[in-house]
């Protein structure tokens, strides 16, 4: 990855999307992807969308009637997945974290 990709990487990822993109490719299916995020069908490839318009790939493909994960989707899970679980365990362990009364 270059530094322009990386800097708009970076600059322009929301987690949502990690999380979006992460489970798109474990999940293999946006209905799918929206039941388990609790979101709708729309927002999830709105979401997907959104992702590729900033980095400048294309995780997602058009057939004939369903989404299809293209082939650069599995090397971006690669560098993605890592991340998501940071950001599972950051949230673990925030949730342990007592807030002042």
């Amino acid at each position: 990855m270059n530094d322009h990709r990386l800097e708009a990487f970076v600059r322009r990822t929301t987690l949502r999307q990690v999380e979006v993109i992460v489970a798109l490719q474990e999940h293999k299916s946006m209905t799918a992807v929206a039941a388990a995020l609790g979101m709708s069908v729309a927002n999830v490839s709105r979401v997907a969308t959104r992702f590729e318009n900033n980095f400048g790939v294309r995780i997602l493909e058009d057939e004939s009637r369903r989404t299809a994960l293209t082939a650069d989707s599995g090397r971006i899970f690669d560098v993605l997945k890592p991340l998501h679980s940071e950001i599972g365990h950051l949230r673990g362990r925030l949730g342990k974290i007592e807030t002042p009364t």
